[in-house]
Protein backbone atom coordinates (compact mmCIF):
# COMPACT_ATOMS: atom_id res chain seq x y z
CA UNK A 1 0.00 0.00 0.00
CA UNK A 2 0.90 3.58 -0.94
CA UNK A 3 -1.95 5.11 0.62
CA UNK A 4 -1.41 6.56 3.97
CA UNK A 5 2.01 8.74 4.25
CA UNK A 6 2.53 7.97 7.83
CA UNK A 7 6.27 7.30 8.91
CA UNK A 8 6.78 5.42 12.58
CA UNK A 9 9.64 4.34 14.68
CA UNK A 10 10.26 1.04 16.72
CA UNK A 11 7.29 -0.69 17.40
CA UNK A 12 8.14 -2.29 20.94
CA UNK A 13 7.28 -6.19 22.13
CA UNK A 14 3.60 -5.36 21.98
CA UNK A 15 2.16 -5.57 18.56
CA UNK A 16 -0.54 -3.30 19.23
CA UNK A 17 0.44 0.08 18.53
CA UNK A 18 3.42 1.70 16.93
CA UNK A 19 5.33 5.06 18.46
CA UNK A 20 6.61 7.70 15.70
CA UNK A 21 9.73 8.85 14.44
CA UNK A 22 8.28 12.39 14.63
CA UNK A 23 6.90 13.61 17.46
CA UNK A 24 3.31 15.11 15.62
CA UNK A 25 2.70 11.83 14.28
CA UNK A 26 0.48 9.99 15.94
CA UNK A 27 0.59 6.42 18.11
CA UNK A 28 -2.31 4.28 16.27
CA UNK A 29 -4.19 0.52 16.82
CA UNK A 30 -3.19 -1.86 14.52
CA UNK A 31 -6.84 -2.32 13.76
CA UNK A 32 -6.73 1.27 12.31
CA UNK A 33 -3.37 0.79 10.42
CA UNK A 34 -5.67 -2.13 8.85
CA UNK A 35 -8.18 -0.40 7.00
CA UNK A 36 -6.45 3.35 6.90
CA UNK A 37 -3.57 1.40 4.65
CA UNK A 38 -0.89 2.48 6.69
CA UNK A 39 2.19 0.79 5.22
CA UNK A 40 4.73 1.89 8.10
CA UNK A 41 2.78 -0.23 11.01
CA UNK A 42 3.08 -3.52 8.85
CA UNK A 43 6.73 -2.79 8.26
CA UNK A 44 7.31 -2.39 11.92
CA UNK A 45 5.05 -5.38 12.73
CA UNK A 46 6.75 -7.58 9.71
CA UNK A 47 10.50 -6.80 12.06
CA UNK A 48 8.74 -7.70 15.14
CA UNK A 49 7.23 -11.12 14.35
CA UNK A 50 9.59 -12.09 12.15
CA UNK A 51 9.53 -12.94 8.44
CA UNK A 52 9.52 -16.60 8.99
CA UNK A 53 6.93 -16.56 10.85
CA UNK A 54 4.61 -15.08 8.61
CA UNK A 55 5.57 -16.94 5.55
CA UNK A 56 4.31 -20.31 7.95
CA UNK A 57 1.10 -18.85 8.45
CA UNK A 58 0.66 -17.52 4.90
CA UNK A 59 1.13 -21.14 4.00
CA UNK A 60 -1.43 -21.92 6.06
CA UNK A 61 -3.93 -19.85 5.03
CA UNK A 62 -3.58 -20.93 1.34
CA UNK A 63 -0.60 -18.83 0.28
CA UNK A 64 1.04 -22.48 -0.59
CA UNK A 65 2.10 -22.65 -4.59
CA UNK A 66 4.02 -18.95 -5.01
CA UNK A 67 7.34 -18.68 -3.42
CA UNK A 68 7.62 -16.51 -0.47
CA UNK A 69 10.78 -14.54 0.24
CA UNK A 70 11.25 -14.52 3.99
CA UNK A 71 12.40 -10.60 4.07
CA UNK A 72 11.21 -7.93 6.19
CA UNK A 73 9.22 -6.25 2.96
CA UNK A 74 7.54 -9.02 2.43
CA UNK A 75 4.46 -7.69 4.53
CA UNK A 76 4.34 -5.20 1.87
CA UNK A 77 3.97 -7.35 -1.13
CA UNK A 78 7.68 -7.81 -2.13
CA UNK A 79 7.05 -11.40 -3.25
CA UNK A 80 4.44 -12.25 -5.64
CA UNK A 81 1.27 -14.29 -4.92
CA UNK A 82 -1.38 -15.12 -7.45
CA UNK A 83 -5.10 -13.71 -7.30
CA UNK A 84 -6.34 -17.38 -6.82
CA UNK A 85 -3.86 -17.44 -3.78
CA UNK A 86 -5.26 -14.36 -2.76
CA UNK A 87 -8.24 -15.15 -2.93
CA UNK A 88 -8.04 -18.69 -0.87
CA UNK A 89 -6.14 -16.45 1.97
CA UNK A 90 -8.86 -14.28 2.49
CA UNK A 91 -11.57 -16.66 2.76
CA UNK A 92 -10.33 -17.27 6.18
CA UNK A 93 -11.40 -13.84 7.40
CA UNK A 94 -14.96 -15.05 6.59
CA UNK A 95 -14.92 -18.34 8.60
CA UNK A 96 -12.77 -17.59 11.50
CA UNK A 97 -9.76 -19.83 10.13
CA UNK A 98 -11.24 -22.42 9.27
CA UNK A 99 -9.84 -22.89 5.83
CA UNK A 100 -10.44 -25.26 3.04
CA UNK A 101 -8.11 -25.80 -0.22
CA UNK A 102 -9.39 -24.39 -3.43
CA UNK A 103 -10.37 -26.98 -5.82
CA UNK A 104 -11.92 -26.96 -9.48
CA UNK A 105 -14.14 -30.12 -10.03
CA UNK A 106 -16.91 -30.92 -6.86
CA UNK A 107 -18.61 -33.59 -8.60
CA UNK A 108 -18.82 -36.02 -11.51
CA UNK A 109 -21.79 -37.70 -12.91
CA UNK A 110 -22.03 -40.74 -15.74
CA UNK A 111 -24.60 -40.51 -18.04
CA UNK A 112 -27.17 -42.10 -15.90
CA UNK A 113 -26.96 -39.92 -13.26
CA UNK A 114 -25.00 -41.62 -11.12
CA UNK A 115 -22.53 -39.31 -8.71
CA UNK A 116 -19.62 -41.62 -9.05
CA UNK A 117 -17.33 -38.60 -7.55
CA UNK A 118 -17.95 -35.77 -5.57
CA UNK A 119 -15.14 -33.57 -3.42
CA UNK A 120 -14.80 -33.51 0.37
CA UNK A 121 -13.15 -30.73 1.16
CA UNK A 122 -11.03 -30.93 4.09
CA UNK A 123 -11.07 -28.06 6.88
CA UNK A 124 -8.62 -27.19 8.71
CA UNK A 125 -8.11 -24.32 11.62
CA UNK A 126 -5.56 -22.16 10.99
CA UNK A 127 -4.86 -20.20 14.35
CA UNK A 128 -7.21 -19.25 17.12
CA UNK A 129 -10.31 -17.95 15.51
CA UNK A 130 -10.71 -15.00 17.52
CA UNK A 131 -7.93 -13.49 16.12
CA UNK A 132 -9.42 -14.03 11.98
CA UNK A 133 -12.63 -12.49 13.98
CA UNK A 134 -10.67 -9.45 14.89
CA UNK A 135 -9.23 -8.82 11.95
CA UNK A 136 -12.53 -8.79 10.22
CA UNK A 137 -13.56 -5.99 12.37
CA UNK A 138 -10.81 -3.45 10.75
CA UNK A 139 -11.36 -5.00 7.10
CA UNK A 140 -15.37 -4.87 7.42
CA UNK A 141 -14.69 -0.96 7.45
CA UNK A 142 -12.51 -0.74 4.77
CA UNK A 143 -15.34 -0.53 2.02
CA UNK A 144 -17.22 1.38 4.24
CA UNK A 145 -15.31 4.25 5.19
CA UNK A 146 -11.42 2.44 4.99
CA UNK A 147 -9.40 2.96 1.41
CA UNK A 148 -12.18 1.26 -1.24
CA UNK A 149 -15.71 3.18 -0.64
CA UNK A 150 -16.11 2.32 -4.25
CA UNK A 151 -16.36 -1.62 -3.47
CA UNK A 152 -19.36 -1.57 -1.21
CA UNK A 153 -21.81 -3.59 -3.08
CA UNK A 154 -24.74 -2.07 -1.12
CA UNK A 155 -23.54 1.11 -3.43
CA UNK A 156 -23.00 -0.23 -6.17
CA UNK A 157 -26.99 -1.31 -6.08
CA UNK A 158 -28.14 1.80 -4.83
CA UNK A 159 -26.22 3.76 -7.87
CA UNK A 160 -27.86 1.44 -10.58
CA UNK A 161 -31.00 1.41 -9.23
CA UNK A 162 -31.05 -2.13 -8.23
CA UNK A 163 -32.52 -3.14 -4.65
CA UNK A 164 -30.22 -3.04 -1.28
CA UNK A 165 -29.66 -5.80 -0.03
CA UNK A 166 -27.31 -5.23 3.36
CA UNK A 167 -24.86 -8.14 1.97
CA UNK A 168 -21.95 -8.46 4.36
CA UNK A 169 -18.08 -7.78 3.44
CA UNK A 170 -14.80 -6.90 4.18
CA UNK A 171 -11.64 -6.21 1.98
CA UNK A 172 -8.34 -4.84 1.64
CA UNK A 173 -6.41 -2.82 -1.57
CA UNK A 174 -3.42 -3.26 -2.43
CA UNK A 175 -1.21 -0.83 -4.65
CA UNK A 176 2.40 -1.14 -6.13
CA UNK A 177 4.37 1.73 -5.03
CA UNK A 178 5.69 2.22 -8.48
CA UNK A 179 1.70 1.80 -9.86
CA UNK A 180 2.99 -1.78 -11.23
CA UNK A 181 -0.34 -3.76 -9.84
CA UNK A 182 -3.67 -2.36 -8.16
CA UNK A 183 -5.30 -4.88 -6.22
CA UNK A 184 -8.42 -5.54 -4.01
CA UNK A 185 -9.25 -8.70 -2.32
CA UNK A 186 -12.39 -8.82 -0.57
CA UNK A 187 -15.32 -11.34 0.89
CA UNK A 188 -18.44 -12.17 1.88
CA UNK A 189 -20.43 -14.73 4.18
CA UNK A 190 -20.15 -17.34 1.21
CA UNK A 191 -17.49 -16.10 -1.27
CA UNK A 192 -13.66 -14.47 -1.46
CA UNK A 193 -12.60 -12.92 -4.75
CA UNK A 194 -9.62 -11.36 -5.91
CA UNK A 195 -9.30 -8.76 -8.18
CA UNK A 196 -5.73 -7.79 -10.04
CA UNK A 197 -5.45 -5.17 -12.38
CA UNK A 198 -1.95 -4.44 -14.50
CA UNK A 199 -0.42 -5.73 -17.74
CA UNK A 200 0.59 -9.80 -17.31
CA UNK A 201 3.05 -9.85 -19.66
CA UNK A 202 5.11 -7.56 -18.45
CA UNK A 203 5.72 -4.60 -15.59
CA UNK A 204 4.27 -1.01 -17.00
CA UNK A 205 3.07 2.14 -14.69
CA UNK A 206 -0.44 1.84 -14.40
CA UNK A 207 -0.18 5.77 -14.73
CA UNK A 208 -2.57 8.04 -16.96
CA UNK A 209 -4.21 5.29 -18.12
CA UNK A 210 -8.27 5.39 -19.67
CA UNK A 211 -10.16 2.35 -18.61
CA UNK A 212 -13.70 2.82 -20.17
CA UNK A 213 -13.59 6.20 -20.89
CA UNK A 214 -12.47 7.17 -17.35
CA UNK A 215 -9.06 9.36 -17.28
CA UNK A 216 -6.68 7.76 -14.24
CA UNK A 217 -3.11 9.79 -13.54
CA UNK A 218 -2.65 6.92 -11.08
CA UNK A 219 -4.36 3.56 -10.44
CA UNK A 220 -4.97 2.66 -6.84
CA UNK A 221 -6.62 -0.35 -5.71
CA UNK A 222 -9.21 1.38 -3.96
CA UNK A 223 -9.97 2.98 -8.26
CA UNK A 224 -9.97 0.49 -10.52
CA UNK A 225 -9.46 -3.23 -8.55
CA UNK A 226 -12.55 -1.75 -5.99
CA UNK A 227 -15.48 -1.17 -7.90
CA UNK A 228 -14.79 -4.14 -10.37
CA UNK A 229 -14.86 -6.46 -7.48
CA UNK A 230 -18.63 -4.55 -6.14
CA UNK A 231 -20.23 -5.45 -9.99
CA UNK A 232 -18.96 -8.96 -9.99
CA UNK A 233 -19.65 -9.36 -6.35
CA UNK A 234 -23.14 -7.94 -6.71
CA UNK A 235 -24.46 -10.10 -9.38
CA UNK A 236 -22.42 -13.00 -7.62
CA UNK A 237 -24.62 -12.60 -4.92
CA UNK A 238 -27.76 -11.32 -6.39
CA UNK A 239 -30.08 -14.81 -5.44
CA UNK A 240 -27.92 -15.65 -2.44
CA UNK A 241 -30.00 -15.09 1.01
CA UNK A 242 -28.05 -12.48 3.48
CA UNK A 243 -26.01 -14.42 5.80
CA UNK A 244 -24.26 -13.38 8.75
CA UNK A 245 -20.29 -13.98 9.49
CA UNK A 246 -19.38 -16.62 12.06
CA UNK A 247 -20.12 -15.54 15.94
CA UNK A 248 -17.63 -13.92 17.69
CA UNK A 249 -15.51 -15.92 20.00
CA UNK A 250 -15.82 -15.18 23.42
CA UNK A 251 -12.29 -14.00 23.59
CA UNK A 252 -12.04 -12.16 20.99
CA UNK A 253 -11.81 -8.99 23.65
CA UNK A 254 -7.79 -10.57 24.24
CA UNK A 255 -7.05 -9.34 20.54
CA UNK A 256 -8.68 -5.93 20.41
CA UNK A 257 -8.74 -4.50 23.94
CA UNK A 258 -5.33 -2.32 23.54
CA UNK A 259 -2.38 -3.78 26.00
CA UNK A 260 -1.80 -1.20 29.26
CA UNK A 261 0.93 1.12 29.69
CA UNK A 262 2.35 3.51 32.17
CA UNK A 263 2.34 7.24 31.91
CA UNK A 264 5.65 8.68 32.42
CA UNK A 265 6.99 12.35 34.36
CA UNK A 266 6.94 14.04 31.72
CA UNK A 267 6.87 17.98 34.04
CA UNK A 268 9.76 19.82 33.53
CA UNK A 269 10.61 18.60 30.23
CA UNK A 270 10.78 20.49 27.30
CA UNK A 271 7.75 20.02 24.77
CA UNK A 272 10.05 18.50 22.34
CA UNK A 273 11.48 15.68 24.75
CA UNK A 274 8.60 15.18 26.70
CA UNK A 275 6.22 14.53 23.44
CA UNK A 276 9.46 11.72 22.47
CA UNK A 277 8.84 10.40 26.13
CA UNK A 278 5.11 9.48 25.88
CA UNK A 279 5.40 7.92 22.28
CA UNK A 280 7.74 5.72 23.45
CA UNK A 281 5.29 4.52 26.21
CA UNK A 282 3.01 3.97 23.27
CA UNK A 283 0.97 7.17 24.10
CA UNK A 284 -0.51 9.85 22.06
CA UNK A 285 0.24 13.80 22.60
CA UNK A 286 -2.24 17.03 22.80
CA UNK A 287 -0.39 20.07 23.28
CA UNK A 288 -1.92 23.19 25.45
CA UNK A 289 -0.41 26.56 25.82
CA UNK A 290 -1.01 28.15 29.04
CA UNK A 291 0.76 31.08 30.86
CA UNK A 292 3.14 30.20 33.76
CA UNK A 293 6.14 31.25 35.11
CA UNK A 294 8.05 28.39 33.68
CA UNK A 295 10.31 28.85 30.91
CA UNK A 296 8.48 29.03 27.23
CA UNK A 297 8.71 25.27 26.26
CA UNK A 298 8.65 23.60 29.63
CA UNK A 299 5.90 21.16 30.60
CA UNK A 300 4.16 22.09 33.48
CA UNK A 301 1.15 19.89 34.10
CA UNK A 302 0.27 16.86 32.52
CA UNK A 303 -3.35 15.62 32.32
CA UNK A 304 -2.78 12.22 33.65
CA UNK A 305 -0.64 11.53 37.11
CA UNK A 306 2.48 9.75 36.46
CA UNK A 307 2.69 6.23 36.86
CA UNK A 308 -1.43 5.60 35.97
CA UNK A 309 -1.88 2.53 34.05
CA UNK A 310 -3.75 3.51 30.56
CA UNK A 311 -4.50 1.60 27.62
CA UNK A 312 -1.79 2.24 24.29
CA UNK A 313 -2.87 4.89 22.31
CA UNK A 314 -4.34 6.99 24.96
CA UNK A 315 -4.17 10.62 24.25
CA UNK A 316 -2.28 12.68 27.42
CA UNK A 317 -2.58 16.57 27.30
CA UNK A 318 0.36 18.16 28.65
CA UNK A 319 0.17 21.90 29.41
CA UNK A 320 3.54 24.15 28.00
CA UNK A 321 4.44 27.38 29.17
CA UNK A 322 4.13 30.52 27.23
CA UNK A 323 6.24 32.02 29.82
CA UNK A 324 4.02 34.58 30.53
CA UNK A 325 2.39 35.16 34.03
CA UNK A 326 -0.69 33.10 34.67
CA UNK A 327 -3.90 35.08 35.45
CA UNK A 328 -6.91 33.88 36.88
CA UNK A 329 -10.00 34.13 38.70
CA UNK A 330 -10.50 31.89 42.18
CA UNK A 331 -13.21 29.19 41.75
CA UNK A 332 -15.90 29.30 44.22
CA UNK A 333 -14.78 27.03 46.78
CA UNK A 334 -17.80 27.57 49.51
CA UNK A 335 -19.69 24.70 50.45
CA UNK A 336 -17.49 21.82 49.25
CA UNK A 337 -15.33 19.74 51.56
CA UNK A 338 -11.40 20.33 51.22
CA UNK A 339 -11.05 16.90 48.84
CA UNK A 340 -13.70 18.31 46.56
CA UNK A 341 -11.79 21.75 46.73
CA UNK A 342 -8.40 20.23 45.29
CA UNK A 343 -10.03 18.48 43.10
CA UNK A 344 -11.63 21.92 41.94
CA UNK A 345 -8.13 23.76 42.40
CA UNK A 346 -6.46 20.95 40.24
CA UNK A 347 -8.77 21.83 37.07
CA UNK A 348 -8.34 25.46 37.91
CA UNK A 349 -4.51 25.17 37.53
CA UNK A 350 -4.63 23.24 34.78
CA UNK A 351 -6.68 25.88 32.95
CA UNK A 352 -4.78 28.83 33.87
CA UNK A 353 -1.49 27.93 34.99
CA UNK A 354 -1.54 29.66 37.81
CA UNK A 355 -0.08 27.83 41.24
CA UNK A 356 -2.09 27.46 44.35
CA UNK A 357 -1.13 26.51 47.38
CA UNK A 358 -4.20 25.36 49.68
CA UNK A 359 -4.26 26.37 53.40
CA UNK A 360 -6.90 24.93 55.89
CA UNK A 361 -8.08 26.77 58.96
CA UNK A 362 -10.46 25.52 61.24
CA UNK A 363 -13.50 27.14 62.91
CA UNK A 364 -16.21 26.38 64.87
CA UNK A 365 -19.88 26.10 63.73
CA UNK A 366 -23.16 24.84 65.17
CA UNK A 367 -24.48 23.48 61.95
CA UNK A 368 -24.07 19.87 61.80
CA UNK A 369 -24.48 20.23 58.21
CA UNK A 370 -21.37 22.76 57.91
CA UNK A 371 -19.13 20.52 59.54
CA UNK A 372 -16.34 19.57 57.15
CA UNK A 373 -17.82 22.40 54.45
CA UNK A 374 -15.38 25.19 53.60
CA UNK A 375 -17.35 28.94 55.24
CA UNK A 376 -15.34 31.30 53.37
CA UNK A 377 -11.61 31.92 52.01
CA UNK A 378 -9.31 33.90 51.33
CA UNK A 379 -9.18 35.89 48.82
CA UNK A 380 -12.69 35.27 48.57
CA UNK A 381 -13.93 33.37 45.45
CA UNK A 382 -13.94 35.33 42.07
CA UNK A 383 -10.74 37.24 43.31
CA UNK A 384 -8.14 37.60 40.43
CA UNK A 385 -5.05 35.51 40.82
CA UNK A 386 -2.07 35.70 39.60
CA UNK A 387 1.50 33.55 39.72
CA UNK A 388 2.02 31.27 42.60
CA UNK A 389 -0.90 32.10 45.06
CA UNK A 390 -2.09 30.76 48.34
CA UNK A 391 -5.56 30.59 49.17
CA UNK A 392 -6.72 29.85 53.40
CA UNK A 393 -10.20 27.48 52.92
CA UNK A 394 -11.85 27.94 56.39
CA UNK A 395 -13.51 24.47 57.36
CA UNK A 396 -16.25 24.73 59.91
CA UNK A 397 -16.06 22.07 62.74
CA UNK A 398 -18.59 21.18 65.66
CA UNK A 399 -18.44 23.88 68.11
CA UNK A 400 -18.54 22.74 71.81
CA UNK A 401 -21.87 22.64 73.63
CA UNK A 402 -23.19 25.14 75.92
CA UNK A 403 -22.84 24.11 79.66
Amino acid sequence: EIECPYICGDNGSKIWTVSNAGASLPVIPLSEATYRSVNAVFAQLSVAVGPDNIVEVARRMGVDRSALTPVPSIVLGSSAVTTLEMASAFSNFATNGLHADDYIISKIVNSSGEVIYEHQPKKDQVADPAIFAAIRRSLEVVPVSGTAPKANIDKYLDDHGMEKRGVRQGGKTGTHQKYLDAWYVGFTPEYSTAVWVGYEAQQIPLQDVTINGTDYPRVFGGSVPAPIWAEFMAYVQQDLPVTQFPTDPDNINDYLIPPPTQVPSVLGLLQEDAEKKLHEAKLNVEVVEIASLEPPGTVVNQSEQPGATVPQSTAITIYVSTGETPVGKLPNLVGRTVEEAIVLIRDFELATGVTVSLFQSKVPTSDPANVGKILSTTPPPGATVEGSAQVVVMVGELAPATP
